[in-house]
This record gives C-alpha cells, structure tokens and sequence, in this order.
C-alpha cells in the first residue's frame, strides 16, 4: 500500500500524528515531529469535540478552510499561522470568530458557519519518506 501525497510504499513513510490538544489563542501551540529534517507533508486539523453548528463529536475540519471572521467581511482580526520547520509545528490561531463554508444536506449548497473555539481541538499529521536503506 503506498501513501498517495507521497507515492511511495507504506513502510517508506515516517509519520507523526500529535494527540488532540486545547488551542492556545495566546501563543499558539508548537508540535515536535521528530523528523529531523522539513516535512513532506504536514496538514492541521480542527477536530470536534463538543457538538457545534450541526457537526458531531469526531468530525474534523482541516485547517486550510477555515478563516478568521470579525465581520467586517475583511478578513481582519484573528487569524492562523502555520509554520513548520525541521524539527516543529507552530500552529498559532487568534482568539476571535472563526468561519467555514459547510456543506449542507440535499440538495447541497454552502453555507457559512460559525464555530466555537472551545469546542475544538487540534490535531497535526506529519509525513516524510525513509531514506533508501
């Protein structure tokens, strides 16, 4: 079986999966992967941990689509960092209102929805291939 971000077989990918962890609105959260070099891969997911807005315990929003929203329809005021580097994730989001267009049921239309901070968690995936041996 091969990883499909990185087309190489199972047992070639080094992977780092952080335990669910309290968003830190002051000074961000940073993640050690352990890698010791720049990952391949890295993707940071909100995850559900209290029902909010019609999504249910478990589910799990990746990052990249969720954006800071003051209201003014500017996208001012809080906001994300992610930056990574050889050896750490640093995932930093602004307190604040945060917003992601969500699918709705039949017929499907977006929708935007708000979310509440406190009722995520954060999760990091990393991945990098092995050196051949």
């Amino acid at each position: 079986m091969s990883v499909p971000a990185l087309g190489l077989p199972q047992d070639r990918i080094k992977r780092f999966e952080s335990d669910l962890t309290v968003i830190n609105t002051t000074s961000g959260n940073t993640f050690y992967h352990e890698f010791d070099r720049v990952p391949a891969v890295v993707e940071v997911r909100l995850v559900c941990i209290t029902a909010n807005n019609g999504y249910r315990v478990g589910e799990e929003i990746p990052i990249e689509s969720v954006w800071s929203n003051d209201g003014n329809n500017d996208d001012g005021g809080p906001y994300r960092i992610l930056r990574y580097n050889r050896e750490t994730v640093l995932v930093w989001i602004g307190s604040g209102t945060y917003s992601f267009f969500a699918a709705t049921a039949a017929p499907i239309t977006a929708n935007v929805v708000n979310i509440t901070l406190t009722q995520w968690r954060l999760k990091v995936l990393c991945l990098d291939a092995r050196p051949l041996a």
